[in-house]
């Protein structure tokens, strides 16, 4: 069964606001990422402008404020 657009939009948002808020914790707690070692090593600004690029593409309007609109 594949999903309908609206169930896509709805998944997007879901995705969109989830890596928002799992930058966000990052920010605050740089030990949040299991992948800390490595992702400690970018700016967080770099961080969130490429998960900017990679979810605009996702289906929907929705965006969090959070992330840089690409």
């Amino acid at each position: 069964m594949s999903l309908t657009n609206p169930q896509k939009a709805a998944l997007a948002k879901l995705v969109i606001r989830s890596a928002a808020d799992t930058l966000a914790a990052f920010e605050d707690e740089p030990g949040n990422f299991p992948e800390s070692s490595v992702l400690g090593e970018i700016d967080m600004d770099d961080l969130r402008d490429q998960v900017g690029r990679w979810l605009h593409r996702l289906p929907g309007s929705y965006w969090d404020t959070r992330l840089p609109h690409p």
